[in-house]
């Protein structure tokens, strides 16, 4: 009998959830990679809705910088700012937007671009 007892101890520990504030893991094994020509004149869509998304990092990979907007119409010095040459953004479990997000560039001739890890 101490011995089902003991075992029903320890599987109550062990099957125990985490408590409140207890960092979570997020794992995945694939990603998608990809660019986005980000516009000068007008909100270029960097990522769409996702409801099952789990993680993005978004990148500026250009010279100017880059105002991020979580949802539709970004606009330039508005928004979540990236600047140039590896200004990044993250989206994990604790900041989890699953909408959309745009972006527009403040550069005054050119395009800009980011790099895009998405899951």
């Amino acid at each position: 009998i101490l011995g089902i007892i003991a075992g029903f101890l320890l599987a109550a520990l062990v099957c125990k959830p985490a408590p409140m504030g207890s960092p979570v893991i997020n794992r995945f094994s694939d990603a998608s990679n990809y660019n986005v020509t980000v516009a000068t004149t007008s909100a270029t869509t960097i990522i769409e809705a996702k409801g099952g998304r789990q993680y993005v990092q978004i990148m500026n990979d250009c010279g100017d910088v880059i105002y991020l907007f979580l949802g539709t119409g970004a606009e330039v010095k508005k928004g979540i700012r990236l600047n140039a040459n590896g200004g990044t953004y993250e989206i994990d479990h604790d900041n989890l937007y699953v909408g959309k997000i745009t972006g527009i560039t403040d550069a005054t001739a050119n395009t800009g671009r980011v790099t895009v890890v998405e899951k």
